[in-house]
Order: C-alpha cells, then sequence, then structure tokens
C-alpha cells in the first residue's frame, strides 16, 4: 500500500511552507507565522542522516535542509516585522551555526539587536557577518547588507524597522 501524499510528512512540510511564505507575501504575516510553525512542527532533523544515498537523492535531501533554513529565516523575519527583537536572537544564532553564509540571517541578527536596543550587538553582528563572508568565500557583503549597516550607524531606526519588509523581502533564498 502507497501512502498518499498528504500523510508523507516531506510533502506536508512542502506544502505548508509554500502556503505559509505565500501568506507572509501577500501581508498576512500572523497567518504566514502559524502556517510556518506548523511546518516545522513536522521537521524532525536533517533528512537522510546515515544513509547510504546517491548524489541525485543526497541533492534532494540538501535541497530540504535548504528550505528548512528559508522558512526559519522567513518566520524570524516575520516576527521582527511584528516587533519582536531580541528574544529572536537565540533562534537567528541557531541559523547562522548551521548557514553562516546567509545574509538575510545576518541582517535579521542585525535589525534583532538594533531594535531590542543593542546598537553595540548590531555593529557587532555587522562586523561578524563582514568577517565570516570575506574570510570564508571571499566576498564582499550586498549593498542591501551595507544599507542596512548605514541606517544602523545613523540611527535611522524607521529604516531599520522596515529593511526587508514583507512582502518585498530583499533577501531570498
Amino acid at each position: 500500500m502507497l501512502a498518499e501524499t498528504h500523510e508523507v510528512d516531506t510533502a506536508s512540510f512542502r506544502r505548508l511552507a509554500a502556503l505559509g511564505l505565500a501568506e507572509m507575501r501577500s501581508g498576512s504575516l500572523r497567518a504566514g507565522e502559524s502556517t510556518l510553525e506548523r511546518a516545522l512542527s513536522l521537521w524532525q532533523g536533517p533528512i537522510g542522516q546515515g544513509c547510504t544515498a546517491s548524489l541525485h537523492l543526497k541533492a534532494r535531501f540538501h535541497t530540504f535542509d535548504e528550505l528548512w533554513i528559508t522558512v526559519r529565516e522567513r518566520l524570524v523575519g516575520a516576527r521582527l516585522t511584528m516587533g519582536r527583537t531580541t528574544d529572536l536572537i537565540p533562534d537567528i544564532r541557531e541559523i547562522l551555526a548551521v548557514a553562516p553564509f546567509r545574509e538575510a540571517a545576518w541582517a535579521h541578527l542585525i535589525r534583532a539587536s538594533y531594535l531590542g536596543g543593542d546598537v553595540a550587538g548590531a555593529i557587532r553582528a555587522w562586523d561578524q557577518a563582514t568577517r565570516t563572508l570575506s574570510d570564508e568565500l571571499g566576498l564582499d557583503v550586498s549593498s542591501a547588507l551595507r544599507q542596512l549597516h548605514t541606517a544602523v550607524l545613523r540611527r535611522d531606526d524607521e529604516a531599520v524597522r522596515r529593511f526587508g519588509h514583507f512582502p518585498a523581502e530583499r533577501f531570498t533564498a
């Protein structure tokens, strides 16, 4: 007997992730937050750990891991937009621990620190982001992240608050 599509966690995760991201893009942040939380509740860790798999299958596993990170990033972004700040920092740090090269997560860390009243922490996060991207990849940060840094230095609360605001989020996965 074959399982129905809705009975497979990966299919449900993908469907809920797509729905939640669409809700957020349309401006329904609370609905999107709830939907993404449901998607993440299905996640039981990286797919295929300890499994012998072909390169094709390993690539599919990696795609799910990337989607999981994207869902977590977007959820944090929505929560920042809804006014949460420093309580999100542990989640952001967890994302950066597994994906240190994602500028969206660095932007979230800078915003959460700054909007939570820790300007020095926001500047430290900027320094960490530029070092990580430069030292590990030899890359400069994007112009969008530089604009965020400038807004922090200018103490432009409104620019920091609306940076990456849905529906036109600046960073994609």
